[in-house]
């Protein structure tokens, strides 16, 4: 429901198939909801570890042309349209599904690598990727059953995806973990 209620806010302020929606926030339920919700719009999602440098992070946001930030109320950015997560209402809103349809070739998200130049590049990752991995995941000896999954990936580092939405296709149980522990 939290998903879903963020997904209608997003979709409010322009979200959609196509656009690039940046997350920068720490491990916590509210990344793995907001990473969720980008998806439920149809938009795909630039992961970007808020403990980044401010001018990698502008970097980021204007090479990808994110059309919005989702952070913490403490980041200081400017040039992107941003809703603080920490600020955001999880409990009204709209909680049904948005009614987006979404191809196997649309984009998953786009992450940042270190480049040769020194400035970071973005991969654009689709769906068809995240399925594919799911699929294999879950023909795989012992990986039947719903599991219960440490969650300890930044976000920007691409293992992050397989934690979560491995874990959710199972109907198994992300464990968040401080950043500190």
């Amino acid at each position: 429901h939290r998903a879903n209620r963020l997904a209608h806010e997003l979709i409010t302020l322009g979200a959609a198939p196509g656009k690039l929606i940046g997350i920068s926030y720490g491990r916590s339920v509210e990344m793995a909801i907001a990473t969720l919700a980008v998806l439920k719009t149809g938009a795909a999602y630039v992961p970007i570890d808020p403990n980044y440098p401010s001018d990698r992070i502008a970097y980021m946001l204007e090479d990808s042309a994110a059309t919005l930030l989702l952070t913490i109320s403490s980041t200081n950015v400017t040039g992107t349209q941003t809703l603080f997560l920490d600020k955001f209402d999880f409990t009204t809103g709209n909680n049904s599904n948005p009614d987006i349809a979404i191809t196997a070739d649309a984009p998953l998200y786009t992450i940042y690598t270190s480049d040769s130049t020194g400035l970071p590049k973005g991969v654009m990752l689709a769906h068809a990727g995240l399925s594919n991995l799911i699929h294999w995941q879950q023909t795989q000896a012992g990986l039947k059953d719903p599991a219960r999954t440490l969650q300890f990936a930044s976000l920007s580092f691409d293992v992050s995806f397989q934690e979560l939405f491995s874990t959710w296709a199972q109907g198994g149980t992300l464990v968040m973990i401080s950043e500190e522990l």
